[in-house]
């Protein structure tokens, strides 16, 4: 639930961004129109399948949630540097429900504009004359799901370490990665070699074989590439959750609840102990927040916390 309520205020902060609808909405439809444009142009004895569309369509998909991890990296490292986490940290989350309530929107968006560029590649395919399976397309979908977890934990590991002037910098570097090691624009498969090897180490070449294979309707091999890309998607959310911690633990204040009883609590706060009649997590936060502002403004930490002490809860309301 918490995880939930996290994650619709997050939904509403990607919808709002207008670069969010560009991105999503626009930009796989601009490319599919240009690359298809520029395969036409190729001459058939080039042997050049990679811009074709049944090829083109898949890769433009997992090329689409490299720029998902570009929203996810912005919008941890925008609440970052307002102090937006600092706030909320207060709260009774965990790190795996800040995560969660990260990447529950970002998975949503990502589903979207993967089905938006294949309905797109469907009416460009009806126009040709290229035939293109529906129901390859939505086993496409659900085999890019590990993909999109995994550009999301980079997002949000990515905007967790850096700030917001330096993470779209890292991002951009993944984003080129995608788009040439993993065969997006370039064939990898044909050059073979060691660039092949390097790619195959990678996850992004992973993840453009699972949508090309899918899509095509070669769901076993398909399959086995998704659960490498799973296998990766584990690990960057594992990842960015213990990185997420750390960071927590950083805070400048800190408080935990050492015991409860009926007519108060014992809390500490930065290593300090001290006993209050007001019971509820929340007043913790209230607490700790008061607590915060007053040491802030130059008054000792244990005369704070004895003035704290005496206050008592208003009668009738639930202390």
């Amino acid at each position: 639930m918490k995880s939930l309520i996290f994650a619709q205020r997050n939904y509403k902060e990607l919808i709002r961004d207008p670069l969010s609808w560009i991105f999503c909405m626009g930009f796989p439809i601009v490319m599919l129109i240009l690359m298809t444009v520029i395969n036409e142009s190729i001459p058939p004895e080039a042997g050049m399948t990679l811009f074709r569309l049944n090829s083109l369509a898949p890769g433009i998909a997992v090329f689409g949630l490299t720029f998902i991890m570009l929203f996810a990296c912005l919008l941890i490292a925008g609440d970052r540097s307002d102090a937006f986490l600092l706030r909320i940290f207060t709260s009774p989350m965990k790190s795996s429900d800040y995560i969660m309530g990260y990447i529950l929107p970002l998975i949503v968006l990502s589903i979207g504009q993967v089905i938006i560029t294949f309905a797109a590649s469907l009416i460009m395919g009806l126009i040709s004359g290229t035939d293109l399976n529906v129901g390859n397309m939505l086993f496409s979908v659900v085999a890019l799901l590990p993909a999109m977890i995994m550009f999301i934990g980079f997002g949000i590991l990515f905007g967790t370490i850096f700030n917001k002037n330096a993470a779209p910098g890292l991002c951009s570097i993944i984003i080129c990665l995608s788009g040439m090691m993993g065969g997006i624009w370039m064939d990898v498969d044909t050059i073979g070699g060691t660039l092949k090897d390097i790619c195959t180490v990678l996850p992004f070449y992973h993840c453009v074989k699972a949508a090309r294979l899918s899509f095509s309707g070669e769901f076993g091999d398909a399959m086995t590439h998704s659960g490498i890309i799973a296998i990766w998607a584990v690990v960057v959310t594992v990842v960015a959750i213990l990185v997420f911690k750390k960071t927590r633990t950083l805070c400048d204040y800190k408080g935990r609840i050492v015991e409860t009883h009926l007519d108060g609590m014992i809390l500490e706060f930065n290593n300090r102990e001290f006993a209050t009649p007001l019971t509820g997590r929340f007043n913790v936060s209230n607490l700790l927040a008061i607590y915060g502002a007053a040491v802030e403004l130059g008054k000792e930490p244990d005369e704070v916390l004895r003035v704290l002490s005496t206050l008592k809860p208003v009668s009738g309301r639930f202390e």
